[in-house]
């Protein structure tokens, strides 16, 4: 039985998502994906990287328009923590509700889309990487990336989510 994942209200820019995560080996095919993500491992540790907002993150962001997702994974991966990552696999999907906007106008994503959740491995580290899209990028132990995914304000979810990559063995 999988287990139960919580749920997190994101409040952005006068619009509220209700978002849960899936575990799951495939991305449900009728549902639009926005912002793919990945747990990378380099030299057997994680690497995250820090937003503006304090919070520690897998590597990831928004597709552009004609973009394939994986591709998106590898063009955020080179650009928030400058490395190139490689054998993705899917290992579930945050679902992403919209419950209410504000303004129709910034809303700018479906009312109900996917974020493909994922591992991969590290295939090359630029050592003189300087960041530009992030404030820092990470390389840590397995308990460290707990601790820094932990400070988040997400009600856990990305807590959650790396927990049950790690339990599942999902990041070997």
């Amino acid at each position: 039985m999988l287990p139960k994942f919580s749920t997190y209200m994101l409040e952005h820019t006068g619009i509220s998502t209700m978002t849960v995560f899936n575990a799951s080996t495939s991305l449900p095919k009728d549902l639009p994906i926005t912002t793919p993500l990945t747990f990378p491992r380099y030299d057997g540790k994680h690497v995250l990287t820090l937003d503006k907002n304090g919070w520690w993150n897998p590597l990831g962001g928004h597709i552009n328009i004609g973009e394939i997702w994986t591709d998106t994974l590898i063009r955020e991966s080179l650009e928030e923590a400058g490395v190139v990552v490689c054998t993705i696999k899917v290992v579930g999907f945050i679902l992403a509700q919209r419950i209410s906007v504000i303004d129709q106008a910034r809303a700018k994503y479906p009312p109900l889309s996917i974020l493909p959740i994922t591992t991969s491995t590290v295939s090359r580290y630029n050592k003189h990487w300087k960041p530009i899209e992030t404030i820092d990028r990470g390389i840590f132990s397995e308990g460290r990336a707990r601790k820094l995914l932990k400070r988040r304000s997400d009600n856990n979810q990305m807590l959650e989510i790396f927990e049950y990559i790690i339990a599942q063995g999902h990041e070997k």
